[in-house]
């Protein structure tokens, strides 16, 4: 997501509009996602006799090893090792029923949102006439501009091996360090996904239309007064000083957004999805190899034109829609070809030990 300078008032704007409906609204999903994969991918292989544990140990572990590689050479954020990390969590619940799993991703969420919130509202304390910024650093402890002074430039102007200690001195050991609350935010979500596999809910949603009725109606009253309190800081209090201060609140907003997304979603899926949705299933099918695709492209353009901490959020978001596009042309070229995504493929052939054809 884009982390650019707010300069103008339509950097402004923007920020305020990420914060509210995009922010940590995503990720959750995508965990959802990874959860009800890993049922369906242990279902297939019980249904042909293939021994499922061992299969999913390979995967994950194949996983491991693609997120240690772009997580040590290509980019701090990298998400696969943590999913892998997840994926093997989930080897130790998935003989539950979907009412323990509920009650476990329950039990998870309410940790996480004890541990991310109440360092909220020390924010909530800040008046308007304060700097938001101090507060911050109280509550989290993140801000050191030694450190992103620093990251910066070396980003700009360190020459790879400069570039590559910086990462493996001072950005893994962070990363490292945090694992587990970077564990707190997915694992509630891929159990969500697990039981909503075990429920048949993604394969027959209109049979679970009470269930989903029901689980919107509980995401609203959570979110609805999490978006005002958001909205009120955004547009009042917190338009001084940098639009990270209330970091918390977007987290725990974005959470209860990506339930009503995701049961808006289930609720009223159509049958058969539109035509013009095909580009966006492309990317989905091959988002193992966009996921990297797009890390090689926006370092690669950062470090090419030297673009660390020099762009703002609006050139930002334009460059994201820009790799996307890339994302879905690749996409669409490759899978008319192929039956996979080259990672994809080498993920898959990782898992089962065997060579499995790649062409159409």
């Amino acid at each position: 997501m884009p982390s650019g300078d707010v300069r103008t008032p339509l950097d402004r704007a923007l920020r305020i509009g990420l914060d509210l409906f995009v922010e940590n609204r995503f990720y959750p999903l995508f965990s959802f996602l990874f959860g009800l994969g890993f049922y369906l991918f242990m279902k297939r292989a019980r249904d042909t006799g293939a021994p499922a544990e061992a299969l999913a140990l390979r995967r994950f572990f194949w996983l491991l090893g693609f997120g240690a590689v772009h997580l040590a050479f290509f980019w701090f954020g990298d998400i696969l090792h943590t999913y892998a990390l997840g994926g093997l969590a989930l080897l130790l619940f998935e003989r539950l029923s979907p009412r323990a799993l509920w009650r476990w991703a329950l039990g998870g969420l309410v940790a996480g949102a004890l541990l991310f919130g109440l360092p909220a509202l020390q924010l909530l304390s800040v008046e308007a006439g304060d700097d938001p910024r101090l507060a911050e650093e109280a509550a989290f402890d993140l801000a050191d501009p030694e450190t992103a002074a620093a990251a910066i430039d070396v980003y700009r102007r360190g020459d790879v091996w400069s570039w590559l200690r910086f990462r493996w001195r001072t950005e893994l050991p962070l990363v490292l360090g945090s694992e587990g609350l970077a564990l707190v935010q997915v694992l509630p979500f891929m159990l969500v996904g697990l039981a909503f596999g075990k429920l048949g809910v993604a394969e027959r949603p209109a049979a679970h239309r009470a269930l989903l009725n029901r689980g919107l109606r509980w995401a609203l009253v959570v979110w609805l007064p999490l978006f005002l309190l958001l909205l009120w800081r955004r547009l009042g209090v917190s338009a001084v000083g940098p639009t990270v201060e209330d970091w918390a609140l977007v987290l725990l907003t974005g959470w209860a957004m990506s339930f009503v997304y995701g049961l808006v979603f289930f609720r009223w899926v159509p049958p058969a999805l539109p035509a013009w949705t095909a580009p966006i299933v492309a990317v989905g099918r091959m988002a193992f190899t966009n996921y990297i695709l797009q890390t090689v492209l926006a370092v690669g353009l950062m470090r090419l034109f030297r673009l660390y901490g020099a762009t703002t959020l609006a050139e930002e978001l334009w460059a994201a829609v820009a790799i996307y596009g890339v994302n879905v042309a690749v996409s669409r070229f490759w899978l008319r070809r192929y039956r996979f995504g080259p990672l994809e493929w080498l993920w898959r052939m990782g898992t089962y030990g065997r060579w499995i054809p790649l062409r159409r």
